[in-house]
């Protein structure tokens, strides 16, 4: 959330770790060090025990991890890089956006709240955990877990308003009855091909005549009776497939 913050808000450590020295610092850096900087994202009554300080530095030393700290926090150069962007479709989104966030975290807390509001970008649900650091999950996992399942009750509900609409888009589409021609359209070349046998036997000439109406041995009769014969059949599928599409 630090693009969120103005240009001259950033973090402390934050700015020594992307200046030129941020390399070195990142070798420097010592358990001791890592838990008063750790510590101080935490809020007061939340601070991680020894265990979980050890634990967490295990983590952070996996694969000699603290030598990339500098590499990291590059986001800070991102955020102004690719701001308007990013911004814009937090502005502009069409899915329900929330924040969980503790509101004394020094990076992004109650202060980056305020900056998201500020630039108008879409909040559909806010949850701001007093005495909480930058850690929520950690902190605070049940009131986090809490929030998430009303988020997930709260676009759910939007999501079956959005499907109930759809739902009743397919029913009129599968409700419409076909014509009388579609509905009959095998009785109807049934008769054509009577009615075919018949001239031919009744007036043998007027055959002979609708067959001299060809090109390259194509009969233009017949191709013009197959025409309009599958073309009510053509274009009810092509709505179908429009519909289909447009739906998804």
């Amino acid at each position: 959330m630090v693009y969120f913050q103005k240009p001259t808000e950033h973090y402390s450590p934050q700015k020594l770790l992307l200046s030129p020295i941020g390399p070195l610092l990142s070798r420097l850096t010592g358990y001791k060090e890592f838990c008063n900087k750790f510590n101080s994202v935490f809020g007061p009554e939340t601070k991680p025990s020894e265990k979980e300080l050890s634990e967490f530095w295990e983590i952070i030393n996996t694969n000699n991890g603290k030598h990339i700290f500098h590499n990291l926090i590059t986001c800070m150069r991102d955020r102004i890089e690719h701001r308007e962007r990013w911004v814009s479709a937090l502005q502009t989104a069409n899915i329900p956006l929330a924040l969980i966030n503790g509101s004394v975290d020094p990076v992004s807390g109650q202060h980056m709240v305020a900056r998201y509001k500020e630039l108008n970008c879409r909040l559909d649900y806010l949850a701001e955990l007093p005495n909480i650091g930058h850690y929520p999950q950690v902190e605070a996992p049940s009131q986090v877990v809490e929030h998430y399942h009303r988020l997930l009750d709260l676009t759910t509900g939007q999501l079956q308003g959005q499907s109930k609409n759809s739902t009743a888009g397919k029913t009129s589409m599968a409700e419409k009855k076909p014509s009388t021609f579609e509905r009959y359209l095998s009785i109807w070349v049934l008769l054509c091909i009577a009615g075919g046998i018949l001239l031919g036997k009744v007036a043998p000439q007027v055959a002979t005549t609708l067959d001299n109406f060809s090109i390259y041995q194509v009969s233009i009769p017949i191709a013009a009776c197959l025409f309009f014969m599958m073309y009510p059949i053509m274009v009810n599928s092509s709505r179908r497939h429009d519909w289909s599409v447009q739906s998804f």
